[in-house]
């Protein structure tokens, strides 16, 4: 929900897709996953290194 709002806000839009705005969520949850797994290449510890990542990004 936070990220279509976030998408909502941040274009310049003609019109209000519901493609644009999953693909612009699908591509943002992408890209956690990515930075995440970067990070730290294991099976175990996901949630908590993605959720480290996220308070960094806020400090």
């Amino acid at each position: 929900m936070a990220r279509v709002f976030a998408y909502l806000m941040g274009n310049d839009l003609d019109k209000i897709e519901d493609e644009a705005i999953f693909e612009d969520t699908s591509d943002t949850i992408k890209n956690a996953l990515q930075k995440t797994f970067e990070t730290k290449n294991q099976k175990t510890s996901i949630s908590k290194t993605a959720f480290d990542i996220a308070l960094n990004q806020l400090v």
